[in-house]
């Protein structure tokens, strides 16, 4: 039903933000929306068609003339867009699920589920989990995923995907009848169990065949390996000592034209240099 009233009411001046900041506070939508245009009449529109929440955003950037994008704060700014591609183009702003958030509200515990959490790349789901109780639960805690290095679990909470487990550094999925995720086994152990390809998945190891041989190589060392390439060699032997210490592993640099050795030492890095000396392929050798 369209309902108009002449200008002989007067209605109290109504801001377009005011109107906008009541729909994002609410996130509902109204059976009826009332749209000031102009001066001289109120123009009441009951749910036809789209939804009224649309057609007072619509509207209201049409009619009535609000502060600017830069006028507004970094929040109300976020809030007015529509869709992901709206979100993309204001400054600060990020699509989180279904809404527009500023990026300072980006915090993991900020997400209220899983899926929500899944778009926060420094983040990670964490399910509520009883060790007497292995049945699955939507319940659980969006946490940071530097928050759980190493340890891989808080008190009363577990990371119940193999997927997620293993984007966490220090993080391994443990396979066999008690899967879980556990702090990764070191190079030096996952070494230990040479061309043993089912113990070397099953305990959370990365499993390759190289030219001569089968190896077992630790998770997070063939991961911070790969994170060397185009790195200048000086550089990347700093790199290697920062993370693992002087005296963990070998370290042996060649250029194109040196002789490589034969024999595989799983405790050896071998530095693979390009003509202008940065790293071309580092692996274990």
């Amino acid at each position: 039903m369209l309902v108009v009233i002449n200008s002989v009411v007067s209605p109290p001046p109504v801001s377009a933000s005011l109107i906008l900041d009541a729909f994002s506070s609410s996130g509902e939508e109204n059976d009826s929306a009332v749209e000031f245009s102009g001066d001289s009449e109120i123009v009441e529109d009951r749910g036809v068609g789209a939804s009224s929440e649309q057609r007072i955003r619509q509207r209201s950037r049409k009619r009535v003339r609000g502060p600017s994008i830069q006028q507004r704060s970094p929040t109300q700014s976020c809030e007015i867009a529509r869709d992901e591609d709206d979100c993309n183009d204001i400054d600060d702003c990020s699509w989180l699920g279904d809404s527009c958030y500023y990026k300072q509200m980006e915090s993991c515990g900020f997400a209220g589920d899983a899926d929500g959490c899944s778009y926060l790349s420094d983040c990670v789901w964490m399910s509520e989990y009883d060790p007497r109780d292995d049945r699955p639960t939507s319940d659980g805690t969006c946490a940071s995923k530097q928050e759980v290095e190493g340890s891989c679990s808080m008190d009363g909470y577990a990371i119940l995907s193999e997927d997620l487990c293993n984007s966490v550094k220090g993080c391994s999925w443990r396979g066999g009848d008690a899967s879980k995720c556990s702090p990764a086994l070191t190079q030096t152990k996952c070494n230990a169990f040479g061309d043993e390809k089912d113990t070397c998945k099953q305990e959370g190891c990365i499993f390759r065949k190289m030219r001569r041989k089968k190896v077992c190589l630790g998770r997070w060392e063939s991961e911070f390996l790969s994170s060397l390439k185009k790195r200048e060699g000086e550089k990347a032997m700093d790199a290697i000592k920062d993370e693992y210490g002087e005296d963990t592993y070998k370290v042996t640099v060649y250029r194109r034209t040196d002789k490589k050795p034969r024999k595989y030492d799983g405790q050896r890095i071998k530095l693979y240099l390009n003509n202008r000396g940065n790293v071309r392929h580092a692996k274990f050798g």
